[in-house]
């Protein structure tokens, strides 16, 4: 069940990787293709990484030696990036069934040589899991106390005055009378 979504979700980043579209189109046509709980996968893989993707491009990237990030096939980066979001971030899939479900999929859409590959990298992100979830955790942090210090500085900013439209809004500019 996991693989078809699998499989699909690939097929859908690898579009937007390549064309940088929506894949919406691509999208309606292999959701009617699957099972309730494969859509469910498959939306959980989508939002997943796209949430994700600058982290798990950069995790990719790292354990890339030898290789920028942007020189990888976009198929094996499409497919890494499948599978080192469930391993870093979905508890209920073995991490050996990602890497060989990735390695699968290399062998049938990459190269000879990107199963290999796919292995290596992913083999040393299960290896640093646990540091590179704890960085996650870090940088999430972080994010989240430059938001929370933004909003402080915007709430005790002193309001300005209204001549040049830039200040505060007054009751009647928004219909409020109360």
């Amino acid at each position: 069940m996991r693989r078809t979504a699998r499989e699909n979700a690939f097929k859908i980043i690898f579009e937007k990787l390549v064309s940088g579209g929506t894949g919406k189109i691509t999208c309606a046509v292999l959701t009617r293709m699957m099972s309730a709980d494969e859509n469910d996968y498959f939306n959980t893989l989508l939002q997943g990484v796209g949430q994700n993707r600058e982290f798990l491009t950069e995790i990719i990237g790292r354990y890339a030696r030898g290789y920028d990030v942007d020189r990888i096939y976009k198929i094996d980066l499409s497919i890494m990036l499948i599978a080192a979001y469930e391993i870093l971030f979905l508890t209920d899939v073995p991490d050996k069934v990602s890497i060989n479900e990735a390695v699968e999929l290399a062998k049938v859409y990459s190269t000879d040589n990107s199963p290999a590959f796919v292995n290596g990298i992913l083999a040393s992100v299960v290896k640093d899991k646990p540091h590179i979830i704890d960085e996650y955790e870090e940088k999430k942090k972080n994010a989240a106390d430059a938001t929370e210090n933004e909003n402080e500085k915007q709430l005790s900013a002193k309001p300005t005055d209204d001549s040049d439209g830039g200040g505060l809004l007054i009751n009647e500019d928004i219909g409020y009378d109360g």
